[in-house]
């Protein structure tokens, strides 16, 4: 479960590094749109940190289970069934 909801956070913060792509295009003042692009830095960052620490509990236990080679496939097993093999 922690592994969903940490590739879930993961896919947020890449979703608002494009939405602050697009922050010079919104209307407003200068001030109005650094602010804007504060806010969407800081909380795209926030994000991808917690899905990180959210994934890597689980692929720190994967890892010393059956090693590096296993993890990309055991990750994979846990986003579509919830559990490794």
């Amino acid at each position: 479960m922690l592994v969903r909801l940490g590739a879930g956070l993961i896919a947020a913060s890449c979703l608002l590094w494009v939405v602050l792509l697009l922050v010079p295009l919104v209307p407003g003042s200068v001030a109005q749109r650094a602010a804007r692009g504060g806010v969407i830095f800081l909380s795209a960052e926030i994000l991808w940190w917690v899905g990180v620490a959210m994934i890597g509990r689980e692929a720190w236990r994967v890892v010393r289970s059956q090693g590096w080679r296993r993890l990309p496939g055991a990750l994979w097993q846990l986003l579509r069934h919830g559990r490794a093999t």
